[in-house]
């Protein structure tokens, strides 16, 4: 019984031995951009989960084999000492030397694991704190800066749209005013073409023949019939304007004035009634100058 007692202790010993030459360490993790790969800290999680339910298995072993120690132990005690020599004697406190340092072994061993899987837990809890932490300060500068950015568009917007109104009111007035003058235009020229029309249409009375003495003949003795008479005068050709010239209207894009200022057509002279009246006069006379005579 002693021999299997001590071959189990051997065993169990074997055997966390190589429990814990199989333990590696938690290898570290990748950074990414925000913290580390979720599966590799996933995979680490799950190695110290393991790792831990194996320290805990391997006390709860080393426990139940330092019971059945204690109870083979309290029975080798309770036997006849007469019933062992020297060598039982010394075999029983070796194996109570063994399994007290395997106990304290194993109780050693549990509880660095359980430090270390605690000491791991909270490493990536705070490194998951800060990366939200860190998170919500990007997300809040994030929304802070479109918010700044709508602001801007939104007062880029209005500006655009007020320009665009005062330039609509300015070329609605400005519309207005060329069609006012382009009117004022029409009709003073209307005016002035009909002007023109009665004037050359109706043609002038003749005046009153005027009576003149005939100036004494010179000394000379020549034939009044010889003497030169007046050249007559040449009609006025009169050529009415009913356009107007581009150049009274101003080019597309410019700014003027709220009242723009439209140049007016040129005014032609207009023929003179008396020097219309006057010249068949002069020509009457002039021919029935001879006649008196």
């Amino acid at each position: 019984m002693l021999h299997s007692v001590m071959g189990t202790k051997r065993s169990a010993a074997d055997e966390h031995d190589s429990g814990d030459s199989t333990v590696e360490p938690v290898p570290a993790f990748d950074t990414v951009r925000k913290g580390y790969r979720p599966e590799q800290v996933d995979t680490a999680v799950r190695e110290l989960q393991w790792r831990l339910e194996m320290a805990e298995r391997s006390q709860q072993e080393a426990e139940e084999r330092v019971a059945a120690l204690t109870a083979s132990l309290e029975a080798a005690r309770a036997t006849t000492p007469d019933t062992f020599g020297m060598r039982a004697e010394k075999i029983l406190r070796m194996a109570e030397h063994d399994a007290a340092q395997r106990r304290e072994r194993a109780v050693y061993d549990a509880d660095r694991i359980i430090d270390a899987a605690h000491d791991e837990a909270e490493r990536l809890i705070a490194a998951a704190r800060a990366e939200g932490e860190r998170a919500r300060t990007d997300a809040v500068a994030a929304v802070a800066q479109v918010h700044a950015d709508a602001a801007a568009a939104r007062r880029e917007t209005d500006l655009c749209a007020d320009t665009a109104a005062a330039m609509h009111e300015h070329v609605v007035g400005l519309r207005g005013a060329v069609r006012g003058e382009l009117a004022r235009l029409h009709a003073a020229m209307g005016a002035e073409l009909r002007i023109l029309d009665e004037m050359v249409a109706t043609p002038p009375a003749p005046a009153p023949a005027a009576t003149t003495t005939p100036a004494p003949e010179p000394a000379t003795g020549r034939d009044p019939a010889t003497r030169p008479s007046p050249a007559p005068t040449a009609p006025v050709a009169v050529t009415p304007r009913t356009t107007a010239t581009t150049e009274d209207i101003p080019a597309a894009g410019t700014a003027p004035s709220a009242t723009p200022t439209v140049a007016l057509p040129e005014q032609r002279p207009q023929p003179s009634r008396e020097t219309t009246a006057d010249a068949p006069a002069t020509t009457t006379g002039a021919r029935t100058e001879p006649a008196g005579a």
